[in-house]
């Protein structure tokens, strides 16, 4: 198994997505470090104080997540990693927000923490894309980190 020196302080966490009108904070645009999870979080989070992307009437408005779920992992699975354990999925979004697919987007040194992302991204949940203001579908990549300690998620939007 291909394993990362485990950072200094790894914890539980998830990353906060920016926030798009005038509510939103210059420190929610630009995040710096991850929010932390609970650690009795096993299943969807849904995001604090997320409301809708304002549409403007012309042109691309990007997603933005509105539920993360994070995988359920075993504390003996997890004790078996040593630094970190990568794994990369690319979910297919509808115009609903729904998750219509989930597929492993690089290769993964471990089945079982694979399996275990692929099932956690199929439960996140997003605030659709919109072009022209009407919902399209999107793409994202969701990088989750796996170490000893807990598990990090990444998600970037692919493509509109």
């Amino acid at each position: 198994m291909e394993a990362e020196p485990a950072p200094s302080s790894a914890s539980k966490h998830l990353k906060p997505q920016p926030k798009s009108g005038p509510e939103a904070s210059e420190a929610s645009l630009h995040p710096s470090s991850p929010a932390p999870v609970p650690a009795a979080l096993k299943s969807a989070a849904p995001m604090a104080n997320s409301a809708p992307p304002k549409s403007p009437a012309v042109g691309l408005v990007p997603g933005q997540v509105l539920e993360q779920a994070l995988p359920e992992v075993s504390q003996k699975a997890r004790d078996s990693i040593q630094g970190k354990v990568r794994v990369s999925v690319r979910v297919k979004v509808e115009p609903s927000g729904t998750v219509a697919s989930a597929s492993l987007d690089s290769p993964s040194p471990s089945k079982y923490f694979a399996d275990q992302a692929l099932r956690a991204a199929q439960r996140w949940k997003f605030f659709p894309a919109t072009m022209d203001g009407q919902n399209v579908p999107s793409e994202w990549i969701l990088r989750f980190d796996f170490s000893n300690a807990g598990t990090t998620v990444h998600p970037t939007q692919a493509t509109h």
